[in-house]
């Protein structure tokens, strides 16, 4: 429908038609769209470049909001003007206690001290299919864990990793200024980062639906 080799396919369920009111017996029936939008691939030199992040100031979606995915993305559209506003690529939230959430449109987690690949607990985040493949994929090289992320944690982290359905995997070179890793790597999209974006992209190609 797009005309092009690469693009995106995003399926949207709604409602459907009815009043201005909050009520879902205003509409007689439920919408569905497909919508087919062009995209380019990232470039090798965004991978080899990595992203900066930092903290932001927008809280988490409560838990009982935050596993829907749903229309409410002012939380996620107020990130976004933050990261322009700070001059840096992601924004990520932090919970009360000081834990790890997300990014705007996409999941985080990192390479710990340890070499544990370690990624948010499922409370107040959105698993996304991504991050939930590179769980499954990951333990074909290093440890995989769920569990709570201290924010201290990613500044002693082996690497700091995004994970979204446009770039699969990708590293986050700095966070908050400062650069992730130790020694050759630091400040630079780290090893794992660079072999997960290859290994997802070869579990997508086979395990995807044909077209």
């Amino acid at each position: 429908a797009s005309g092009t080799d690469h693009g995106d396919i995003r399926v949207l369920v709604g409602r459907g038609p009815g009043g201005f009111g909050v009520s879902p017996e205003e509409c007689p029936q439920s919408s569905l769209y497909i919508v087919a939008l062009r995209k380019e691939l990232p470039t090798e030199a965004f991978y080899e470049k990595g992203l900066t992040a930092f903290a932001s100031a927008i809280p988490p979606k409560q838990e009982y909001l935050a596993r829907i995915k749903s229309t409410n993305y002012l939380p996620n559209v107020f990130m976004a003007a933050e990261a322009r506003q700070r001059g840096m690529d992601v924004a990520v939230t932090f919970d009360e206690d000081g834990h790890l959430g997300e990014a705007a449109i996409a999941n985080v987690g990192i390479v710990d001290a340890e070499g544990r690949l370690c990624c948010p607990e499922g409370r107040r985040i959105l698993p996304g299919t991504s991050m939930l493949a590179a769980r499954k994929i990951a333990p074909q090289r290093l440890p995989v864990v769920e569990r709570p992320i201290r924010r201290e944690e990613i500044f002693t982290a082996r690497e700091m990793l995004l994970f979204t359905s446009a770039s699969l995997c990708v590293g986050i070179s700095h966070f908050e200024g400062r650069p992730i890793g130790q020694g050759p790597d630091a400040g630079r999209p780290g090893p794992v980062a660079r072999w997960l974006r290859d290994a997802l992209l070869e579990h997508m190609l086979a395990t995807g639906t044909p077209f």
